[in-house]
């Protein structure tokens, strides 16, 4: 067994590395699951309770009536959460997600 510390290997790779880093003003994304209780929907948006608490702006995916919408936090309060969708729901859509919530309504 090695009683010394190893040294690093000279790697030319490592150091073009190192020189070729600027720092950067740019927002990445993440994509991450999480839970949401609808509240209530509109052909503009819904309301809703979020697993995990996300910042006004932030874009969502939410499947919703057998597809995916894309929708932006507006705002939230306390557990609460707003978002409008990006495209609005049409009525055939809107009367899907109704069916999808009180499916002995329909």
């Amino acid at each position: 067994m090695a009683t010394q510390p190893i040294e690093p290997e000279a790697d030319a790779g490592a150091d073009a590395r190192r020189h070729d880093r600027h720092r950067m003003g740019v927002k990445g994304s993440a994509r991450i699951a999480l839970g949401i209780d609808i509240i209530d929907a509109s052909t503009s948006g819904v309301r809703a309770c979020l697993s995990v608490p996300v910042p006004v702006g932030t874009l969502l995916k939410i499947g919703l009536a057998g597809q995916t919408r894309h929708a932006r936090v507006v705002w939230t309060d306390g557990e609460v959460t707003g978002c409008e969708w990006l495209a609005p729901l049409t009525l055939t859509e809107m009367k899907a997600v109704m069916g999808q919530a009180n499916p002995t309504s329909a």
